[in-house]
């Protein structure tokens, strides 16, 4: 706009990259206050305020965040590396969790009688222990897909493979293991969390439908899932709306590792949140998949986001 009208822009962003690409002069807020400002590649290169370092810093890189995890608890990144590229050591490099095939879906537009193809012959596979990011721009296809493996969606051709068994051949309880094994986390969690269900019974909710443990047993294991996502067991009687988004985050999260799954779809699950938050939850997911050897279906349009978590693309 400023090129080809003359017009000056205010860019209002959390996203550093984006501001460094289009902005001449940047501005840094912190709690209500101008905290930094100058031109844009002298605040990113040279930034002099506390926290706009720890913005700068918590930006999205070429380093890997898993080998940043690694290092900070003392592991060896060489030897974590290996673990995620080979799965479970009693596992074969070759084995594959999650498998595409030539996956279609169309669907009827009003008004119009040709099918529009958002999904037009794909096929993938992802690894077990390792993360495969799908990325492109928005109307790509992404969350169709997602929503198809998740099967939410029915394909109109191409199958779904778990564990090398067909999706779409599941029964009501096979079904049901389905959807205990393979967990989503989405892009907005005030979509995807009850505003009327308070933070213990969205973790519990799960728990409770696969008739998992008695009613004590259950709330201790919220307890636990709320320290696993580094979230103190005081927020369980709270409802999202007093949650800030990278703390809505983490719960969806939480209810998502509640059933012990092997692997978990994140559909644009840290494209909402501000480089500081979004950092948080990529080491969290990270540590998590360390921990507990999670495979990651990882949908995203932030190549930033993608050098930093996937195996594969």
């Amino acid at each position: 706009l400023t090129d080809s009208l003359g017009t000056a822009v205010l860019f209002i962003t959390h996203d550093l990259g984006l501001a460094a690409e289009r902005a001449q002069h940047i501005v840094v807020m912190y709690k209500g206050q101008v905290v930094e400002s100058g031109p844009s590649l002298e605040v990113l290169q040279h930034p002099q305020h506390p926290y706009t370092k720890r913005l700068v810093a918590a930006a999205p890189s070429l380093a890997s965040q898993r080998i940043i995890s690694a290092k900070e608890r003392g592991e060896d990144a060489d030897a974590l590396l290996d673990h995620h590229i080979a799965g479970e050591s009693t596992l074969e490099k070759s084995e594959h969790i999650i498998t595409v095939d030539h996956l279609t879906k169309e669907f009827k537009l009003p008004r119009k009688k040709e099918m529009f193809k958002a999904v037009d012959d794909v096929s993938f596979s992802v690894k077990r222990g390792t993360t495969l990011a799908i990325v492109g721009e928005s109307g790509s296809g992404k969350s169709t897909v997602a929503n198809m493996v998740l099967h939410l969606l029915k394909p109109t051709s191409g199958k779904v493979f778990y564990e090398g068994r067909d999706i779409s051949t599941f029964k009501a309880k096979d079904l049901l293991g389905f959807r205990r094994h393979v967990q989503p986390v989405f892009q907005n969690p005030y979509g995807s969390l009850d505003p009327m269900y308070s933070i213990f019974r969205s973790i519990e909710e799960p728990l409770r439908i696969h008739k998992i443990g008695d009613k004590k047993w259950r709330a201790n294991r919220v307890k636990e899932l709320l320290d696993m996502v580094e979230m103190p067991a005081s927020v369980m009687g709270r409802y999202p709306n007093e949650l800030s988004g990278g703390q809505r985050q983490r719960i969806a999260i939480a209810r998502a590792m509640a059933l012990d799954p092997d692997v978990i779809v994140c559909d644009e699950a840290v494209s909402a949140l501000d480089v500081l938050v979004q950092d948080q939850v990529l080491r969290l997911l990270n540590d998590l998949q360390a921990e507990k050897g999670l495979s990651y279906l990882f949908i995203t349009h932030d190549l930033a986001v993608v050098r930093q978590i996937a195996d594969e693309v």
